[in-house]
């Protein structure tokens, strides 16, 4: 968490990709939690809280949304820079 997407000072590209590498090791870390749990119940444990890890899932859900309004910005910057002065419809920009 003090490595990834919410991480200060990082620029926003940087924070996507850190954002990944943050759902991927979510991803990982849930199956050894399923895994885990799968045990405990077996044999009639008390089963563990992953507080670090909820937290982790919670943080990000909120940074994707962040991190897709960027993306998808930027792929509308990118259209429009490629679109032909030509096709413009200036109404459409009031």
């Amino acid at each position: 968490m003090k490595r990834g997407p919410g991480t200060n000072g990082i620029k926003l590209d940087e924070g996507i990709m850190l954002l990944r590498a943050s759902k991927d090791k979510v991803a990982a870390f849930n199956k050894i939690r399923n895994a885990n749990v799968l045990a405990e119940k077996l044999f009639n444990l008390e089963i563990s809280k992953y507080p670090e890890l909820i937290e982790m899932e919670e943080s990000n859900k909120k940074y994707d949304e962040i991190y897709t309004i960027y993306d998808e910005y930027n792929k509308k910057i990118k259209e429009f820079s490629l679109m032909s002065w030509s096709k413009l419809d200036a109404s459409l920009l009031l």
